[in-house]
Protein backbone atom coordinates (compact mmCIF):
# COMPACT_ATOMS: atom_id res chain seq x y z
CA UNK A 1 0.00 0.00 0.00
CA UNK A 2 1.40 3.39 -0.96
CA UNK A 3 1.43 6.58 1.05
CA UNK A 4 0.52 10.03 -0.11
CA UNK A 5 2.46 13.08 0.99
CA UNK A 6 1.44 16.65 0.33
CA UNK A 7 3.62 19.72 0.45
CA UNK A 8 2.39 22.12 3.13
CA UNK A 9 0.50 25.11 1.72
CA UNK A 10 -0.33 23.53 -1.63
CA UNK A 11 -3.71 21.90 -1.02
CA UNK A 12 -6.83 23.88 -0.07
CA UNK A 13 -8.70 22.45 2.91
CA UNK A 14 -12.39 23.07 3.51
CA UNK A 15 -12.80 24.87 6.83
CA UNK A 16 -16.52 25.59 6.80
CA UNK A 17 -19.59 25.36 4.63
CA UNK A 18 -22.88 27.19 5.09
CA UNK A 19 -26.16 27.71 3.28
CA UNK A 20 -27.65 31.11 2.49
CA UNK A 21 -31.35 31.32 1.68
CA UNK A 22 -33.35 34.31 0.46
CA UNK A 23 -36.76 34.01 2.06
CA UNK A 24 -38.78 37.13 1.27
CA UNK A 25 -37.12 38.64 -1.81
CA UNK A 26 -34.11 38.31 -4.08
CA UNK A 27 -30.98 39.52 -2.30
CA UNK A 28 -27.39 40.42 -3.02
CA UNK A 29 -25.13 38.69 -0.51
CA UNK A 30 -22.23 41.11 -0.17
CA UNK A 31 -20.03 40.38 2.87
CA UNK A 32 -19.42 37.93 5.71
CA UNK A 33 -16.98 37.81 8.64
CA UNK A 34 -15.49 34.91 10.58
CA UNK A 35 -13.04 34.31 13.40
CA UNK A 36 -10.97 31.38 14.60
CA UNK A 37 -12.89 29.39 17.19
CA UNK A 38 -9.87 27.16 17.70
CA UNK A 39 -6.33 27.60 16.45
CA UNK A 40 -5.16 30.74 14.69
CA UNK A 41 -6.06 32.33 11.36
CA UNK A 42 -2.32 32.79 10.81
CA UNK A 43 -2.19 29.00 10.34
CA UNK A 44 -3.63 29.46 6.85
CA UNK A 45 -3.20 31.43 3.66
CA UNK A 46 -5.18 32.04 0.49
CA UNK A 47 -8.56 32.03 2.19
CA UNK A 48 -11.23 31.61 -0.48
CA UNK A 49 -15.02 31.81 -0.32
CA UNK A 50 -16.60 29.70 -3.06
CA UNK A 51 -20.15 29.01 -4.15
CA UNK A 52 -21.10 25.42 -4.80
CA UNK A 53 -22.49 25.22 -8.34
CA UNK A 54 -23.53 22.22 -10.42
CA UNK A 55 -20.08 22.15 -12.03
CA UNK A 56 -18.17 22.38 -8.74
CA UNK A 57 -16.78 25.28 -6.72
CA UNK A 58 -16.75 28.81 -8.13
CA UNK A 59 -14.59 31.33 -6.23
CA UNK A 60 -16.57 34.44 -5.30
CA UNK A 61 -14.27 36.25 -2.83
CA UNK A 62 -10.77 36.14 -1.38
CA UNK A 63 -9.47 37.28 1.97
CA UNK A 64 -6.25 37.76 3.78
CA UNK A 65 -6.92 37.29 7.44
CA UNK A 66 -5.93 39.69 10.14
CA UNK A 67 -4.82 38.19 13.41
CA UNK A 68 -8.43 37.93 14.57
CA UNK A 69 -10.88 38.41 11.68
CA UNK A 70 -11.42 36.68 8.37
CA UNK A 71 -13.48 39.04 6.21
CA UNK A 72 -14.88 38.40 2.74
CA UNK A 73 -16.24 41.49 0.98
CA UNK A 74 -17.45 42.27 -2.53
CA UNK A 75 -19.11 38.88 -2.77
CA UNK A 76 -21.95 40.34 -4.87
CA UNK A 77 -23.80 37.06 -5.33
CA UNK A 78 -27.52 37.22 -6.10
CA UNK A 79 -29.64 34.71 -4.23
CA UNK A 80 -33.17 34.43 -5.58
CA UNK A 81 -36.24 34.27 -3.37
CA UNK A 82 -36.86 30.79 -1.93
CA UNK A 83 -33.50 29.57 -3.23
CA UNK A 84 -30.54 28.34 -1.22
CA UNK A 85 -26.88 28.64 -2.13
CA UNK A 86 -24.15 26.68 -0.41
CA UNK A 87 -20.85 28.45 0.25
CA UNK A 88 -17.52 26.94 1.28
CA UNK A 89 -14.45 28.49 2.90
CA UNK A 90 -11.13 26.94 2.00
CA UNK A 91 -7.55 27.77 2.92
CA UNK A 92 -4.09 26.38 2.47
CA UNK A 93 -2.60 25.45 5.82
CA UNK A 94 0.98 26.50 6.49
CA UNK A 95 2.17 23.85 8.92
CA UNK A 96 1.88 20.06 8.83
CA UNK A 97 0.44 20.07 12.36
CA UNK A 98 -1.89 23.06 11.89
CA UNK A 99 -5.34 22.88 13.44
CA UNK A 100 -8.04 25.41 12.77
CA UNK A 101 -11.80 25.79 13.27
CA UNK A 102 -13.60 28.91 12.05
CA UNK A 103 -17.02 30.29 12.89
CA UNK A 104 -19.16 33.33 12.18
CA UNK A 105 -18.04 36.51 13.95
CA UNK A 106 -21.34 36.75 15.83
CA UNK A 107 -20.09 39.54 18.11
CA UNK A 108 -20.18 41.93 15.13
CA UNK A 109 -23.77 43.06 14.36
CA UNK A 110 -22.78 43.26 10.68
CA UNK A 111 -21.08 39.87 10.38
CA UNK A 112 -23.36 39.19 7.40
CA UNK A 113 -24.22 41.91 4.91
CA UNK A 114 -26.88 41.63 2.22
CA UNK A 115 -29.26 43.93 0.43
CA UNK A 116 -32.80 43.20 -0.70
CA UNK A 117 -33.29 43.79 -4.41
CA UNK A 118 -37.03 44.50 -4.28
CA UNK A 119 -36.94 47.21 -1.61
CA UNK A 120 -33.25 48.11 -1.80
CA UNK A 121 -32.69 48.00 1.94
CA UNK A 122 -29.83 46.55 3.94
CA UNK A 123 -30.83 43.35 5.71
CA UNK A 124 -28.39 43.79 8.59
CA UNK A 125 -28.15 44.65 11.39
CA UNK A 126 -30.98 42.46 12.46
CA UNK A 127 -29.37 39.02 12.48
CA UNK A 128 -30.90 36.24 14.55
CA UNK A 129 -28.45 33.49 15.46
CA UNK A 130 -29.93 30.08 16.23
CA UNK A 131 -32.82 30.44 18.68
CA UNK A 132 -31.44 33.59 20.32
CA UNK A 133 -33.80 36.48 19.59
CA UNK A 134 -32.49 39.41 17.63
CA UNK A 135 -31.35 41.96 20.22
CA UNK A 136 -31.69 45.11 18.17
CA UNK A 137 -34.38 47.61 17.30
CA UNK A 138 -34.33 46.18 13.78
CA UNK A 139 -36.50 43.48 12.29
CA UNK A 140 -34.59 40.22 12.11
CA UNK A 141 -34.22 39.72 8.37
CA UNK A 142 -31.23 37.39 8.43
CA UNK A 143 -31.46 34.02 10.20
CA UNK A 144 -28.28 32.07 10.91
CA UNK A 145 -28.33 28.46 12.05
CA UNK A 146 -25.05 27.10 13.35
CA UNK A 147 -23.63 23.83 14.55
CA UNK A 148 -20.68 23.33 16.89
CA UNK A 149 -17.31 23.86 15.26
CA UNK A 150 -15.33 20.85 14.19
CA UNK A 151 -11.60 21.14 14.66
CA UNK A 152 -9.70 20.44 11.48
CA UNK A 153 -6.57 18.38 11.97
CA UNK A 154 -4.38 18.24 8.96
Amino acid sequence: MGTREQIVGTVPYTLLSFDATAANEDIVFSAVKFHAEQGSLSSGTQYTLSAVMSGGLVSVAYSTSSADILSFTNIDTVIHRDKTHRFVIQAKLLAPDASLAVGFLKTDPLFIEAQGLQHGRDLAPGIQVDAIPCNSQYVCRVLVHTQPALLLYK
